[in-house]
C-alpha cells in the first residue's frame, strides 16, 4: 500500500481491541492521504506512544557517583 501523505495528526481514544493497554485513553496517529489508485484514505496507527530524545554526552558510569535524581531524569 502506498499513501501520498496529505496530513498527520493524533487523537486520544479509549483503548480498543488493537491496543494492549490499561490506560483510560491511548494515542492513535491518524494519517490522511491518497492511495496510488486515487482513493482517499485515513490510516489509524495504534501502539505508538510519545517519547523524546535527550542528547547526553557525559558518561552514565555508576562508579562516577552520579546524582540519582539526575540519572532518573535522563532515563525517563
Amino acid at each position: 500500500m502506498r499513501v501520498r501523505l496529505d496530513n498527520i495528526d493524533y487523537a486520544l481514544a479509549r483503548p480498543g481491541p488493537l491496543d494492549d493497554s490499561t490506560l483510560p485513553k491511548v494515542p492513535v496517529i491518524r494519517i490522511y492521504g491518497i492511495l496510488s489508485g486515487g482513493q482517499h484514505a485515513c490510516l489509524h496507527v495504534h501502539q505508538v506512544y510519545p517519547y523524546f530524545f535527550v542528547d547526553y554526552y557525559e558518561s552514565l558510569n555508576p562508579d562516577r557517583g552520579t546524582n540519582p535524581s539526575t540519572s532518573h531524569t535522563i532515563l525517563m
